[in-house]
């Protein structure tokens, strides 16, 4: 997966990375590797997506990206995304609790 990483930790998958290179801006929207996302996906009960840019932290509940999620692949492989709309965005100065990727 592109971005400085990623990490499933504390039942949370976690993706850091840089807003400008890896948000979708049309829809404004976060998106997952879908065979990583499918291959951990008993793993997990939650996603957060870290913007080193902004500080800030946006994160949804794996059920509602289940429901939600819509198959995309604009040439870095099939991923799965969700619109910002129905995660929850927290800016702050420190980034997210939890392990930093290796």
């Amino acid at each position: 997966m592109a971005g400085l990483g990623w990490r499933v930790s504390g039942r949370t998958l976690y993706r850091i990375g840089r807003g400008s290179e890896h948000l979708l801006h049309i829809p404004p929207a976060v998106a997952f590797d879908a065979a990583l996302y499918d291959k951990k996906r008993e793993q997990f009960d939650s996603l957060l997506f870290y913007d080193t840019e902004t500080k800030t932290t946006h994160t949804i509940d794996a059920a509602e990206f289940d429901v939600r999620k819509k198959p995309l692949d604009r040439g870095h492989g099939q991923q799965y995304f969700v619109p910002l709309t129905y995660w929850r965005s927290v800016q702050k100065e420190r980034g997210p609790e939890g392990p930093r990727p290796v």
